[in-house]
């Protein structure tokens, strides 16, 4: 499968994504913000909205009911890390938590800002993240949205670790 990451390439994704960045065959935008045990941290690959993670199980789970207790009580303890995080360096005020369930992809944890912008242009953003995504893929790879994504990047480096 081709996808164009968030600087435009284009990449070739032979297995699951999730699984090719856990095993270092993509480079995610920004590197790995965080790893620990059982996940990782990083910037969403595709979309160039500043402050999008993406928590990342190491393992090929589906599910969160695939988790042993330690990496429950890991996952969520990560997840409340970095929204504190981003909330601290001014990212976003909410957050949208996404994970969805499907046999076909790596189990990961979308933290999706809520943006002013998406306010003004999109109305309900919960309803509407589909099109927010297309057009952040359209108008936001811009050289300043960028810079700004990958100083966010580094910020979220410096925190957590």
């Amino acid at each position: 499968m081709e996808l164009v990451n968030l600087v435009g390439k284009k990449v070739e994704v032979k297995e699951c994504l999730g699984c090719e960045i856990v095993k270092g065959k993509l480079d995610a935008f920004g590197g790995i913000l965080y790893s620990s045990k059982h996940f990782i941290v990083t910037q969403d690959f595709e979309i160039p909205i500043n402050g999008f993670i993406i928590i990342s199980a190491k393992n090929h789970y589906t599910s969160i009911n695939e988790f042993s207790n330690e990496e429950k009580i890991e996952f969520i303890t990560i997840v409340d890390k970095v929204l504190k995080i981003l909330k601290k360096i001014n990212v976003a005020k909410e957050f949208i938590l996404v994970q969805g369930e499907r046999s076909d992809i790596h189990f990961h944890l979308s933290l999706f800002p809520r943006k002013d912008w998406m306010k003004e242009k999109f109305g309900r953003v919960i309803a509407n993240l589909k099109q927010i995504q297309e057009y952040a893929r359209a108008n936001m790879k811009t050289k300043e949205n960028i810079e700004l994504i990958k100083n966010t990047c580094e910020l979220i480096k410096r925190e957590m670790n």
